[in-house]
């Protein structure tokens, strides 16, 4: 299986999941993924650091899999994707573009990520004592 999830806290002290990614994502992996993060997943509702750095390629049929999602637009989990390659970036970028995906955003490195993830964190965190 090419990716391997964590459970790890972030600097706020909130739970949140780490998901490292290797080789090719096939779409049994892609389906995988959406059944562990959708509502009922034991990953649903966690914040989300996605380590693609060593993922080389998302076959069409993945693609198709994570396009498909309708519940990403109302989603309310924050996601950090950390890659570097360039196709993969276009191809990401692609999915979230369909999905209309407004809390997932892409890094080069891991630092900015994890800082960003942690400030989206903290500042839903205020706006909920805010309430």
């Amino acid at each position: 299986m090419p990716f391997e999830t964590t459970l790890f806290q972030l600097p706020c002290g909130a739970r949140a999941v780490r998901m490292e990614t290797t080789g090719t994502l096939s779409a049994e992996d892609a389906q995988e993924i959406v059944l562990r993060v959708q509502m009922g997943g034991e990953l649903h509702d966690l914040p989300a650091l996605i380590m693609a750095k060593e993922l080389s390629s998302i076959s069409s049929e993945a693609r198709g899999v994570f396009t498909r999602r309708d519940d990403v637009r109302n989603r309310q989990t924050w996601t950090a994707v950390v890659m570097n390659n360039p196709l993969i970036r276009v191809t990401a970028n692609f999915i979230m573009r369909i999905q209309r995906s407004r809390r997932t955003r892409l890094f080069s490195g891991e630092p900015e990520a994890l800082q960003w993830l942690d400030g989206q964190i903290r500042t839903d965190l205020v706006k909920k004592g805010a309430s």
